[in-house]
């Protein structure tokens, strides 16, 4: 199975749950946008959209800059920028139909993973995890599907 997933360009639109300590669980909407640099970098920029009870909606954004696999290889890295958590560095491996993401900060603060699992060329579901230190900050479970 070929992804599609970061490797092509594209525009992703998502949905699911967002949960944190503060609020629980919560609906989550957004979108990635997918691009490949002439330089050959892939560029993802993603928004996480959720509106916790007698809040302010809350924004999540995050722009990567992931080096394409090179030949015969199974994983690459990322850098990130993500607001509000600051620059994040990863790696990517694929493992047959999943896409498996490890990642922390530069002043190792947060860490996590992100799986990305394929179940067919126009959708994925991702489920993470972020922690600072030992306390849990926030986790999501979404669907991806590619907007024509």
């Amino acid at each position: 199975m070929k992804h599609t997933f970061l490797v092509e360009p594209g525009y992703w639109i998502l949905h699911g749950k967002f949960s944190d300590e503060q609020h629980g669980t919560l609906p989550v909407q957004g979108e990635a946008h997918v691009t490949h640099s002439k330089e050959g970098a892939w560029l993802n920029d993603t928004v996480m959209r959720y509106k916790p009870p007698d809040h302010d909606a809350v924004e999540i954004k995050s722009s990567y800059n992931v080096m394409p696999f090179e030949k015969d290889k199974d994983y690459t890295i990322w850098i990130c920028d993500n607001k509000p958590v600051g620059r994040l560095v990863g790696k990517l491996v694929l493992a047959d139909s999943s896409i498996i993401s490890m990642y922390y900060s530069e002043n190792l603060e947060y860490a996590g993973v992100e799986i990305i699992k394929m179940g067919n060329k126009d959708t994925y579901k991702s489920a993470g995890y972020l922690f600072k230190g030992p306390k849990k900050i926030w986790s999501w479970s979404v669907e991806m599907k590619r907007s024509k």
